[in-house]
């Protein structure tokens, strides 16, 4: 069994690392997993991490659930009134 360390606290997601693997979990089951802005700065800062540690070899994503009606989804997409403020500020992010 995998002993998943949690890397840091976020509010939208769940960032864990163990043997060579990062584990990143949107955290929102509630809203069937949709991202908000906060969401995709949170993805953001947790993929550049795991890009940046040389012993990570695998992110695996996920979705937490199950909803409160008992159904599972991985992702529903973006909340529609927060859509296009998610995709300006992830345009103002500095890639290299």
């Amino acid at each position: 069994m995998t002993d998943w360390q949690r890397v840091k606290s976020y509010e939208d997601i769940e960032y864990f690392k163990a043997e060579g693997m990062a584990k990143i979990v949107i955290n929102r089951p509630h809203k069937r997993n949709a991202f908000r802005p906060k969401t995709v700065m949170e993805l953001y800062e947790a993929f550049s991490n795991a890009r940046e540690d040389q012993r990570i070899g695998v992110v695996l994503l996920m979705g937490a659930g199950p909803h409160t009606d008992g159904k599972y989804a991985f992702c529903a997409g973006a909340i529609s009134r927060c859509g296009a403020k998610a995709a300006i500020s992830t345009r103002r992010v500095r890639r290299d």
